[in-house]
């Protein structure tokens, strides 16, 4: 089931789908184009709507017709499961590195819609910055470069974990998603100084109105 707040899907609201387009287009023509082929989403906060944007610009990017993978890295409070409702008993991220690798079970959804993937996270877990610097998830991101023309990763909130942090790394680009009269300021220049220090490349910031 896909929800509501997919809009890209939806007629109900385009202003909204508009903007995540724009978002597209803007990443294919300085980004894709480019080579690259992986992209972390990230905020300082919760509530700055950054599950909604990875969502919604993975679809919008699957439209166009390119190979895109939609991975859930945010192992705090996973909610891709949220837009689009995997099957039950799903297989995801936290398996994958408590397994020490790719599960027996395969843990890629394809095709959930025309020309998108998914993998999910697969459940909250506590010791999430542990997993996610094993060298098996570095691994799992590599494959996903390798695989797909895009792969679209969404992150826990970099202020409250180092999670978003590890993941930026490894991808190497990233993308922060802020809201109005929510995200200070203060902690986007923060967030942005960091991407610097750790040698990721900011491909852009997107405002989220209120």
């Amino acid at each position: 089931m896909v929800s509501s707040d997919v809009v890209v899907l939806s007629e109900s609201r385009p202003l909204e789908a508009e903007a995540i387009r724009t978002i597209r287009t803007h990443v294919t023509a300085r980004h894709i184009k480019g080579g690259r082929r992986g992209l972390a989403l990230c905020a300082p906060t919760t509530g700055a709507g950054c599950t909604f944007v990875a969502v919604n610009l993975a679809v919008a990017l699957a439209q166009v017709g390119l190979s895109t993978l939609l991975v859930d890295a945010n192992l705090r409070a996973p909610g891709v499961q949220d837009y689009i409702r995997p099957p039950p008993n799903t297989i995801g991220v936290k398996q994958i590195l408590q397994a020490d690798g790719p599960t027996s079970q395969n843990f890629v959804h394809n095709d959930v819609l025309p020309g998108l993937s998914i993998i999910y996270a697969g459940g909250a877990e506590e010791h999430a910055q542990e997993l996610l610097g094993a060298g098996v998830f570095k691994g799992l991101v590599d494959d996903c470069l390798r695989d797909y023309d895009i792969t679209i990763f969404d992150t826990a909130p970099s202020n409250d974990y180092a999670d978003a942090r590890r993941v930026n790394t490894l991808v190497g680009y990233a993308m922060i998603v802020v809201r109005s009269d929510v995200t200070l300021t203060s902690d986007v220049k923060a967030l942005a100084a960091q991407m610097w220090e750790d040698g990721v490349e900011l491909v852009g910031t997107v405002l989220n109105e209120a």
